[in-house]
C-alpha cells in the first residue's frame, strides 16, 4: 500500500523550521559575544573564588576543633547555603570594584628634586601615564585622562606606550581627535609600547598633536633633554652622548629593566610602566618582586629616579585590584645646590 504524507501540517513544519533558523542566526551570535565578553571577566573571578574559599577554610577550621559543638552546626544546610553564598558573592564583589577602579584613572602627585646643572629651569609639571589598552568604545576612559590631565595645568605630558588592547582594530581618526585636546605648555611626547602596531607611528601621533620619540633625543627650552629608549641597557651611555651633560635629562622607557645599568648613567629621571603592578591582588606581592626591582611607584638609586605607573587601565581582563588606575603628576624642582636627586613627597 502506497503511503502518502499528510500534508496538511507541512506548511506548518516550513514555517517552524524558518523561525528556528532565523533565531539560530541571531541568538548564536549574541551567545558568542556574551561568552567572549564575560571571559574576560572569568580569570580574576576565579582567583578570587578559591582565595575566598580558602580563606573560609581558614577561618572554619579552628573553630571546629576548638568547639566540637561547631562542627555538628556546620553540616547543615542553612550553614552550607551561606559559605557557598560568601563564595560566590565576595569574587563578584571584587571584581566588580575591580572593574569601577580600571575604568576611572586617578591623578597620583609626588614632588622630586633634580640637580639643576645649567639649566635655567628652576620647576617642572609633568604629566605622565602609560598604558591606556583602550577598546574601540573606551572613549570615556580617555575623556577622563584628558580632562585630569589638562586640569594639573602641566608644563609637559609624556605618554609611555601601549595605547590599545592586544589584537583590537583602533579607530585612528577617533583617537587623533580626542588627543588633539591635550594642553601643555611644552606640548605632548609619546614613546611606543610592546602592544603598540605599526598603525602608531610617527605620523599617527604627528596628526594628533603629539611628538613621537624613537631612540632620540629633544633639547626642551634649552632647559632639559627628554630622551625616548627602548634598546638594551648596555647601550644607554652611547645613546646619550647626543646629550651634553650640561642639562638635566629625563628619559621615558616603556620596560622599567636593568635599573642598575640605567642608575650609573647620566638619566637624572626614568619613567615606565608596562608592569600593571602585577594587575590583580596578590600576584603584585607574589609574583612581581622576581620580575622587576621596581613594579611600582619610586625609588632612588644612585643618580637616577625610577617612576614606574600601574598605569591607566589594565591589560585584557577589565579588572584591576593591585593599585589604582593611576596618572603620574610629577612637580620637579631643580637645584642648584644638589648634586643627587631626592623625593621629596
Amino acid at each position: 500500500m502506497l503511503l502518502v504524507p499528510d500534508i496538511r501540517h507541512t506548511p506548518h513544519v516550513f514555517f517552524h523550521r524558518v523561525i528556528f533558523l532565523i533565531c539560530g542566526f541571531i541568538v548564536c551570535p549574541l551567545l558568542i559575544y556574551l561568552l567572549l565578553f564575560l571571559s574576560r571577566y572569568f580569570v580574576p573571578y576565579l582567583l578570587y573564588f578559591v582565595l575566598s574559599a580558602a580563606a573560609l577554610l581558614i577561618v572554619i577550621a579552628p573553630i571546629r576543633i576548638a568547639w566540637p559543638v561547631a562542627a555538628k552546626a556546620d553540616c547543615s544546610s542553612r550553614f552550607r547555603f551561606v559559605c557557598l553564598s560568601c563564595c560566590l558573592l565576595t569574587p563578584a564583589l571584587i571584581v566588580s570594584a575591580g572593574v569601577f577602579n580600571n575604568n576611572h584613572p586617578q591623578l597620583k602627585e609626588c614632588s622630586i628634586e633634580l640637580p639643576r646643572k645649567a639649566s635655567s629651569l628652576k620647576e617642572l609639571k609633568i604629566v605622565f601615564a602609560s598604558d591606556f589598552h583602550l577598546d574601540p568604545d573606551d572613549d570615556h576612559v580617555l575623556d577622563r585622562f584628558i580632562t585630569k590631565a589638562n586640569s594639573a595645568r602641566p608644563d609637559i605630558i609624556l605618554i609611555g606606550g601601549d595605547m590599545m588592547q592586544p589584537s583590537v582594530a583602533p579607530n585612528l581618526d577617533k583617537l587623533k581627535i580626542l588627543l588633539r585636546r591635550l594642553r601643555a605648555r611644552y606640548g605632548v611626547y609619546a614613546i611606543k609600547g610592546n602592544e603598540d602596531g605599526n598603525e602608531f607611528n610617527r605620523e599617527f601621533y604627528a596628526s594628533a598633536g603629539i611628538k613621537l620619540l624613537e631612540e632620540n633625543i629633544e633639547k626642551i627650552d634649552s632647559s632639559f633633554y627628554l630622551a625616548g629608549f627602548q634598546k638594551e641597557s648596555g647601550l644607554i651611555e652611547d645613546f646619550l652622548k647626543a646629550a651634553p651633560d650640561d642639562l638635566p635629562v629625563i628619559l621615558l622607557r616603556h620596560i622599567p629593566k636593568d635599573l642598575e645599568i640605567i642608575s650609573r648613567s647620566r638619566v637624572d629621571l626614568q619613567l615606565s610602566g608596562h608592569t600593571h603592578n602585577g594587575q590583580l591582588f596578590p600576584l603584585n606581592l607574589l609574583i612581581m618582586p622576581r620580575y622587576y626591582e621596581l613594579a611600582h611607584g619610586i625609588k632612588v638609586k644612585r643618580n637616577t629616579i625610577f617612576a614606574v605607573t600601574c598605569g591607566i587601565r589594565s591589560w585584557d581582563s577589565p579588572v584591576k585590584t593591585a593599585g589604582y588606575s593611576e596618572i603620574l603628576f610629577i612637580k620637579v624642582s631643580f637645584r642648584s645646590d644638589i648634586n643627587t636627586p631626592a623625593v621629596t613627597g
